[in-house]
């Protein structure tokens, strides 16, 4: 199957560990330095938490720039102590920090681990922060894949923790725009806690989506006062489906590999599988083009959408 291509574990506690690095880029780069680590009556802290500074040869965005370092630097701050805090709560023997900076040619990532000995287990936890060097802001996943690439990403990872309920938890209830994750330039690399996604083992899980395997189309809508409808053969055919035309008065052909599917101008009766269901709308030829409700790419072919604004939907499929 071709989602299992996404996974992909990287040890990620090795030779991109960096304490101190400048990188150059035309844009904005980061430095990472260690800064200093509070005394804890409670247990010891040790390790390396980074001060984040950016350099840019546009001092025009100067201003700018200085304020999402401090931004980025006193969340860091509180990451710090609220770790602190939780190792208090919980009786921590001791906590642990590290953190690696990953350059890619579009953004820049800093995530933060902190490894906290517990009685009777260790769990280990991280977060993130990655930035678009050309925008200069802290992006999400939706930010770098598009409007979908929650949905998608969760999408996958329900049926990958049903595939082996041995090693994933059953419980995990999906990822936010803001799960830990760094970009390279291959794709986004999600981060999971220990035992977050996982049954067991106090390290952490890293599950990785390439930028190639996710398509996404912007496409302005018609509102048709009841219903949201998009001209079919423009969708059907970025995304790899045939459309079979026999007529106005003959069915309309959908096929892509061994999926086919068969509307007629009209008539609200879709197929899906055995069933046959009504949508919002049926299809209708307005403006020259075959035109379906919205509904009909993500019920009847699969797709994912999220209606944006000034009439645009992002239609989006995991290849």
């Amino acid at each position: 199957m071709a989602m299992k291509r996404l996974v992909f574990f990287i040890f990620i506690t090795t030779a991109c560990l960096f304490a101190s690095a400048v990188f150059a880029s035309d844009t904005v780069a980061i430095a990472t330095r260690d800064r200093l680590l509070p005394d804890v009556d409670e247990f010891s802290v040790s390790g390396h938490v980074p001060h984040v500074s950016f350099y840019t040869v546009n001092y025009s965005n100067l201003s700018e720039i200085i304020q999402l370092q401090n931004d980025i630097n006193a969340s860091i701050g509180e990451i710090l102590e609220k770790r602190i805090e939780d190792g208090i709560n919980n009786r921590a023997r001791s906590l642990s920090f590290s953190y690696i900076h990953v350059v890619s040619e579009l953004y820049e990532s800093v995530v933060v681990f902190s490894d906290m000995q517990l009685p009777g287990y260790a769990k280990r936890e991280a977060a993130s922060f990655t930035v678009d060097k050309n925008t200069l802001t802290v992006v999400g996943i939706n930010d770098i894949f598009g409007s979908n690439g929650v949905k998608l990403f969760n999408a996958y990872l329900n049926a990958l923790v049903w595939s082996d309920p041995d090693k994933y938890n059953p419980t995990f209830t999906g990822v936010s725009d803001n799960t830990a994750f760094y970009a390279t330039d291959e794709g986004v690399h999600l981060i999971f806690n220990s035992y977050e996604i996982t049954k067991g083992g106090s390290d952490v899980e890293v599950i990785s989506l390439p930028f190639d395997l996710i398509k996404n189309l912007v496409i302005e809508y018609i509102d048709s006062g009841f219903s949201i409808i998009l001209p079919l053969r423009d969708v059907c055919e970025f995304f790899g489906f045939e459309i079979i035309w026999q007529g106005f008065f003959a069915p309309i052909g959908i096929v892509r590999g061994d999926f086919s599917t068969y509307i007629t101008l009209y008539e609200n009766s879709y197929t899906s599988g055995a069933l046959n269901i009504a949508l919002e709308a049926p299809p209708a030829y307005i403006n020259g083009a075959t035109h379906v409700p919205l509904t009909f790419f993500e019920e009847i072919l699969g797709l994912t959408y999220t209606v944006g604004e000034d009439f645009h939907i992002t239609i989006s499929e995991l290849t």
